[in-house]
């Protein structure tokens, strides 16, 4: 009993050890799986951890190139570098793109992982129309299978869109093959989407493709706001550079300042980082069709030309803008369109051989144009690069402030014209009423000498001023000049011929240059007139310089031309026409003057003459002859002429036998009388001949010889007379009549 006992006892110890071992194995194995299964979590766990940092990483890689963006175009880099990530995250993409929507259509940048497509156009229709009210609604993933059948079509229209049909034909020509088919995976953002294109399902990469959207959110976010920043940056800069302009303007105190405009815009342009080498401005460009240019250069000082017109394509296409109303005009030149234009404005233009190679050789040319109300205003390189939209714009804004800018201008103008118009007038005034004071004719040099300083004075550079006087049938001009008053042929000169002949057709005003040679022949022509040369040498003695370059401008009027004569150019010619009708009325005074001194002088010689008459008449005696030649004598110192002896001579028969009375030298009696033959002197001979011949009258000038021997003969026959042989010239003054002569001796 006890053995089966014990056998029973070990059986049962030997049963509790096997289910013992059986539960610990069953523990064991459970705990196994446990620890298995907590491994292959655990494994995939770290997997995902894994995959997570490598979708941070490639989300990170985006992230930070879209936040070093600076401009919107460079979402077509992003793009490759998004195609590259997804790539690498091992999505099979054959495309992927950014879309920004825009009002009515939206801007697209892609890339195929190998290059970028530049920024495009996608329309509002179709396929693009479905993913935009996609976004509308608020999906955050749309996916669009675009199966064997459908993707031909797709492609078709595709290529059929400007901009980015282009570049898919571009690629498919460098061998890149349409897909088969293929499934657009469309993430939605705040600014529009992204779309992953895949040639098979990627259900793995969801929400890869949604993460993606989510970071350029947030980074397109940023982009904006920087782009919002660098936006008010720009704003300020351009804001200030109009401010400078529009302060310059109102600072304008004289019209000729808007070369210091034209200045200060080209070099606003410049500090705006503008490619602006020229700029410039078309002053009234409405009212013709030549071009009347402000021009700035930076390495030459602004100036203002007027430019014929000539037929060019360039300038026809302004003035076809011009006629249709447009405010902007862009236009651009490449190499031999832009050397067909220089090289007909060159001949219209002298310019330095330097400048001319320059433009010539310059790749072509680009110019932008705003067109305004009075004014344009123009920028262009050399570079024919075209300025882009927003260079543009701001061309527009300089341009509306430049036009406050020619109204400012035009201001001024009109004060300047009002204010010169008035110191015109005092200058024309001064003349008019010191012509109105003239009382005796020979006050008319004094009144061309004021006319002479009334032109300095309004800023003409003169060598002189002169009156021509002509007449129509007489080939002399007199001159009256400072240097001296001479007649000359009207031919004397080409020149003053046709000035003389402008003075003919009464043509207002003619104008002729003088210099070099031309010049030189021209004074030579007048140095043949004693007066001319005798007063030009006094001018020249008194140390005013001769003109190397000078211009006539002969303002006609009734009675000839005046001659202004300017040392350097004047464009305000019309005013000389101004002083030419003052100058007439001071011509037609002078010869009232001269008319009224001609009558008085009349008068006085008929009242001295009746007087001799009166006395002649209550002769009674011959020896009475003495007191009548005294009167006589007494008249004509009367009448200003202040003889130094008067003498009567009565021919006693053809032989030369006469009878002499002969006043003392002051013509207060006659000293004596005597009787003599004329033909005993040469001088008394010369006045015998005149009575034989019946001349009126007869002016001996006697000196050298002729008056030594003249005086001897006096001398000779007891004749006093003051000076004795010292006196150098004595002129004989004899008016004849049917009995013999009246003489008048002076010194």
């Amino acid at each position: 009993m006890k053995a089966v006992k014990d056998t029973d006892k070990e059986i049962a110890i030997t049963e509790f050890k096997l289910d013992r071992t059986e539960k610990v194995k069953r523990t064991t194995a459970i705990l196994l799986e446990e620890t298995i299964a907590e491994l292959e979590q655990k494994r995939k766990d770290v997997e995902a951890q894994n995959r997570d940092l490598e979708i941070e990483a490639a989300l990170e890689k985006v992230r930070s190139r879209s936040l070093a963006m600076q401009k919107s175009d460079e979402l077509a880099a992003l793009s490759l570098e998004l195609v590259k990530q997804v790539q690498a995250l091992g999505v099979a993409t054959w495309f992927c793109a950014f879309n920004i929507y825009g009002e009515n259509d939206s801007l697209e940048w892609g890339s195929n992982g190998q290059g970028t497509f530049e920024k495009y156009v996608t329309p509002r229709e179709g396929v693009f129309l479905r993913y935009y009210e996609a976004g509308q609604r608020g999906e955050t993933l749309l996916i669009n299978e675009i199966g064997e059948d459908e993707c031909p079509t797709h492609y078709e229209y595709l290529c059929s869109l400007p901009g980015v049909g282009d570049q898919l034909l571009q690629m498919k020509a460098a061998g890149i093959p349409f897909p088969a088919s293929q499934i657009d995976h469309v993430a939605f953002h705040k600014y529009g989407y992204l779309i992953f294109i895949t040639y098979k399902p990627v259900p793995e990469a969801h929400d890869i493709f949604k993460r993606f959207a989510k970071v350029f959110e947030q980074t397109y976010t940023r982009f904006l706001d920087l782009q919002k920043a660098e936006a008010q940056a720009r704003e300020a800069q351009i804001e200030t550079s109009l401010e400078r302009v529009r302060s310059r303007s109102m600072a304008m105190h004289k019209s000729d300042e808007l070369k210091e405009v034209i200045r200060l815009v080209l070099e606003q342009f410049v500090h705006l980082k503008i490619n602006a080498e020229h700029a410039g401005f078309y002053i009234d460009y409405k009212a013709h069709d030549d071009m009347h240019i402000w021009l700035a250069d930076p390495n030459l000082e602004p100036f203002f030309a007027v430019i014929p017109y000539f037929d060019t394509p360039t300038w026809n296409s302004f003035l076809e803008a011009k006629t249709r109303g447009t405010t902007f005009h862009p236009d651009l030149l490449d190499f031999e369109e832009k050397n067909k234009f220089y090289h007909s404005l060159f001949q219209l233009f002298t310019i330095p051989e330097e400048a001319k190679q320059f433009y010539m050789q310059c790749k072509g040319l680009a110019v932008s144009t705003v067109m305004l109300d009075n004014v344009g205003l123009y920028i262009e390189n050399f570079d024919a690069i075209p300025f882009s939209e927003e260079e543009n714009k701001i061309l527009m804004r300089f341009g509306k402030v430049f036009q406050q800018t020619y109204t400012r201008f035009l201001d001024l103008q009109k004060e300047e014209a009002q204010a010169r118009e008035a110191q015109i007038e005092a200058a024309l005034e001064r003349v008019r009423s010191r012509t109105m004071a003239m009382h005796k004719s020979d006050e008319l040099l004094p009144t061309a000498d004021l006319l002479f300083d009334q032109l300095k004075q309004l800023g003409a550079e003169l060598q002189g001023v002169a009156f021509a006087i002509c007449d129509k049938n007489n080939t002399m001009v007199q001159k009256w000049t400072s240097i001296g008053i001479f007649s000359h042929p009207y031919n004397i000169e080409p020149g003053e011929q046709r000035m003389y002949e402008a003075w003919k057709i009464q043509a207002g005003l003619y104008e002729e240059i003088y210099e070099g040679e031309k010049q030189k022949k021209y004074y030579e022509s007048f140095m043949e007139i004693p007066a001319f040369r005798q007063g030009l040498q006094k001018l020249i003695d008194s140390g005013q310089p001769m003109p190397t370059w000078q211009k006539n401008h002969a303002v006609t009027f009734k009675y000839g031309y005046l001659l202004i004569i300017t040392t350097k150019p004047f464009t305000e010619t019309q005013i000389f026409l101004r002083f030419g009708k003052v100058f007439e009325q001071t011509y037609t005074r002078f010869l009232d003057l001269q008319k009224a001194e001609a009558q008085a002088r009349e008068a006085k010689i008929e009242t001295a003459l009746e007087r001799v008459r009166s006395r002649t008449l209550a002769m009674q005696k011959s020896d009475e002859l003495a007191e009548t030649a005294a009167v006589l004598f007494q008249q004509l110192i009367l009448l200003g002429i202040e003889p130094n002896r008067l003498y009567i001579c009565i021919a006693q028969n053809e032989n030369g036998d006469v009878e002499f009375w002969i006043t003392d030298e002051d013509g207060s009696k006659v000293s004596m009388a005597y009787e003599d033959n004329l033909n005993n002197n040469s001088s008394f001979k010369k006045m015998f001949a005149g009575w034989k011949k019946q001349q009126k009258s007869l002016v001996i000038d006697m000196k050298g010889e002729e008056l030594q021997e003249y005086f001897k003969y006096l001398n000779s026959i007891h004749v006093p007379f003051k000076g004795g042989m010292a006196q150098q010239r004595r002129l004989q003054y004899i008016a004849y009549f049917n009995k013999g002569f009246i003489g008048m001796a002076s010194p």
